[in-house]
């Protein structure tokens, strides 16, 4: 089968309905395919994860971990979502316009169509497994007392001598 004949939606929905395993589909109008996989969660109740697949194999799952971080926290969130970014390099952790944590990965199923369940379940386990690790990190930083950040900084760069306005004893 050729792959511009090949539809990897329909074939992972097939797989899936072979296992025993709860998730929800919606099939839209523009070829494209939603999943929803309900998945438990080491450190919460669970994680709801969207998978979109078009018929050519274009993919990607997505989560929200954590909705509305408050201003105050923003910064911060953003900084430990770039340390998680820079420790896994599957997941892409973000802040959306709505302050909402979310992280995705993109990825093209290839082959014949037969593999293609095994290769949304396998990443569907590898994207679990890392949000568990790292929801700890996130919800640390979200329950946090908000450092307050201060626009004036007195730094004083030379340590041993005397600066402009320093009163000399």
């Amino acid at each position: 089968m050729k792959k511009e004949d090949m539809n990897y939606a329909a074939e992972v929905k097939s797989f899936l309905n072979r296992l025993d395993l709860d998730f929800n589909v919606h099939e839209k109008d523009d070829d494209t395919t939603v999943f929803l996989f309900p998945m438990p969660a080491k450190n919460g109740s669970s994680y709801h994860i969207r998978l979109r697949i078009d018929r050519k194999g274009d993919s990607k799952f997505w989560c929200f971990l954590a909705h509305g971080v408050k201003e105050v926290k923003k910064n911060a969130m953003l900084q430990t979502l770039n340390i998680l970014n820079d420790q896994y390099r599957f997941l892409r952790f973000s802040l959306d316009k709505d302050n909402d944590i979310c992280a995705d990965y993109d990825f093209i199923l290839f082959g014949d169509g037969k593999n293609a369940g095994e290769q949304v379940i396998t990443l569907l386990m590898l994207m679990t497994e890392i949000m568990d690790t790292c929801t700890e990190a996130i919800m640390k930083t979200m329950w946090s007392r908000p450092v307050p950040e201060t626009s004036e900084q007195n730094i004083k760069f030379n340590l041993f001598g005397t600066q402009e306005g320093d009163n000399e004893a």
